[in-house]
């Protein structure tokens, strides 16, 4: 009798709170469920994508974000390819969360702010249109726009003859057991730059071929170099705020590769890279490659090249930062070490097996055995550049030639 009559004293300190919801009842379990998850808050994302119903973006983000609850809504854009659409989102989220980020256990509302910012980066304010005009075709667009930009990432389960560069997320995404979204979103930016023929090195536009020539050299850099990583986002924040800055880092390594030979074994060659990169990005801290002063010969032209390509890319202030927040997370199953990986015999770029291809070491055109000792794991977008080449044409082809 004590305990129900205590009980009973606790009802008066129950506090009932109604909350309106603007939007379909799958909008209204949506808010119920995030006001009664354990921050009691409505994520800052959903509420974002509740607020922009209507625009192309809207439906898009549907269609990759809630897989199993957006049929609902797709069907208010009254389009005859439904059911293409419904299966395109599904695919985008299968290549971004699991291939390309691993499973990363990111919440629904930051994968929803992630999905809106790669639609940004390829298609601009475009994405907030809510004309209902031909909606569910231009809503296709953009889905099909980035799939393809991620295609070019990764090989997704069901292929669709987009031949990707085989990023190794370990390599590429992660640093210290943590996704780095930062990292992420420069390198996405880069890809779609370099697809749509948009990225340019002193009014040289920059192609696969020649991103893979020198990719041995970039990923070099990236597993030795991470204080440059470190250093920027530190310095300009992460996720939104600071991916656009940690492009330019990477363009720049990117350019100093076209112009030479990364070997840090070789004196002049460390030197060179030393101080283009710390002209070019004066906050990066270089104290790990020498103590004192810098010592030593370089290659003049090859530092004024890099120095004249970062300055000309580089915004004169920063950006205003949009409401875009860090999205790290720290699901890794395992640490990255390079040499426990196998590299692709094409490029010598880091092997993602589930983004490769196989080819025939000798051709078939001359006569090579599809038999396991004439197979070999290259990059899809090595394979298509081999062709019907051997494996010492194509490796001449690609490296044959760096410079300019």
């Amino acid at each position: 009798m004590p305990n129900l009559q205590k009980k009973k004293s606790k009802l008066g300190d129950i506090k009932i709170s109604f909350r309106q919801v603007l939007g379909t009842p799958e909008d209204a379990r949506r808010v119920f469920q995030s006001i009664n998850s354990d921050t009691k808050r409505l994520d800052k994302y959903e509420e974002y994508h509740l607020r922009s119903r209507g625009s192309d973006a809207y439906y898009a983000i549907y269609a990759c974000c809630y897989i199993n609850d957006n049929k609902s809504n797709l069907e208010e854009l009254q389009y005859t390819r439904l059911n293409e659409l419904i299966e395109l989102g599904e695919r985008i989220h299968q290549l971004l969360f699991s291939t390309i980020l691993l499973d990363n256990e990111m919440s629904h509302g930051k994968k929803i702010g992630l999905v809106n910012e790669l639609m940004n980066i390829i298609a601009g304010d475009q994405i907030h249109n809510i004309m209902s005009l031909n909606q569910g075709e231009r809503v296709e667009n953009l889905m099909s726009h980035l799939l393809t930009i991620l295609c070019r990432i990764a090989t997704p389960v069901k292929n669709t003859g987009v031949p990707s560069l085989g990023f190794h997320p370990y390599l590429y995404f992660y640093k210290d057991q943590r996704f780095q979204i930062t990292s992420f979103l420069a390198w996405f930016s880069i890809v779609y730059e370099i697809h749509e023929s948009l990225m340019q090195i002193h009014h040289r536009t920059i192609s696969f071929k020649d991103f893979t020539r020198v990719r041995r050299s970039i990923e070099f850099l990236i597993a030795n170099f991470p204080v440059a990583t470190t250093e920027t986002v530190g310095k300009f924040g992460s996720g939104i705020k600071g991916y656009d800055r940690l492009q330019i880092v990477y363009k720049a390594f990117i350019c100093l590769s076209l112009e030479m030979e990364v070997d840090f074994d070789d004196e002049e060659c460390l030197n060179t890279f030393i101080l283009s990169m710390s002209k070019a990005f004066k906050y990066i801290n270089f104290n790990e490659f020498y103590v004192e002063r810098f010592l030593g010969g370089y290659d003049d032209a090859v530092v004024k090249h890099v120095v004249g390509y970062v300055e000309s890319i580089s915004p004169i202030s920063r950006s205003k930062p949009k409401a875009f927040s860090a999205l790290t997370k720290s699901l890794l199953k395992h640490n990255f070490l390079v040499g426990n990986h196998n590299f692709c015999l094409i490029c010598d770029g880091l092997i993602y097996l589930d983004s490769t291809e196989s080819d025939h070491r000798i051709a078939k055109a001359v006569g090579g055995q599809g038999v396991l000792e004439n197979g070999l794991l290259v990059h899809p977008i090595c394979n298509r550049m081999k062709s019907d080449l051997s494996l010492e044409e194509i490796r001449a082809d690609l490296f044959g030639e760096l410079l300019y």
